[in-house]
């Protein structure tokens, strides 16, 4: 007893500490895929030379606010997906947030028993967090509970092969296929 009371204290020490350490900076390079192997650091040399930065004239035109777009290239830390009840307009589904270790599809199946059923409609995401991804579906085959479940693209990337390579992404914590159920809302007025 006292040995898994000692055990148990030493790992909520662990985690405290590993939550109050002090994080990395972050990189100076933006787009780099992690690989295996940490990249070897080369040495540079001092400049020789230093060169004088000179201000810029007035600029001819005012700087461009890009709008925000839907996915964020931060990593994603777990695979997540949520999408809401809701009624099927435009033969479209709305589903609220992806979070995607690795590139993939969102599917949306018919349910039988709690299991995905008849393919409705499919389309890619990103590695990261995407917001509002719209999943266009066979409205006509839409039935009132349905299942978004996260697909990895695994085969010839960049093609949806379900069933085949592109398999469910199963979320590591508890080994089950990343999914969720909605149901169908119907609009008609009382």
């Amino acid at each position: 007893m006292k040995t898994k009371f000692l055990t148990s204290a030493i790992l909520v020490l662990t985690v405290t500490l590993a939550a109050c350490a002090p994080k990395a900076a972050a990189p100076t390079q933006q787009g780099t895929i992690a690989t295996a192997k940490p990249p070897v650091l080369k040495p540079t040399t001092a400049p020789t030379k230093i060169i004088e930065a000179s201000p810029t004239a007035n600029p001819t035109t005012a700087p461009a606010n890009e709008p925000a777009s839907t996915p964020n290239t931060t990593a994603a830390s777990i695979n997540d997906i949520i999408v809401d009840n809701q009624p099927i307009k435009s033969g479209s589904v709305l589903v609220s947030m992806v979070d995607a270790m690795k590139p993939g599809w969102v599917a949306i199946f018919t349910d039988k028993n709690d299991q995905p059923d008849t393919l409705l409609g499919y389309t890619s995401v990103p590695a990261g967090d995407s917001k509002d991804v719209k999943v266009t579906i066979d409205s006509a085959k839409a039935t009132d509970k349905m299942i978004a479940m996260l697909l990895l693209d695994a085969g010839k990337i960049g093609t949806f092969e379900y069933p085949g390579p592109d398999e469910p992404v199963k979320n590591a914590d508890v080994h089950i296929d990343v999914r969720a159920v909605f149901n169908k809302v119907n609009t008609t007025s009382q």
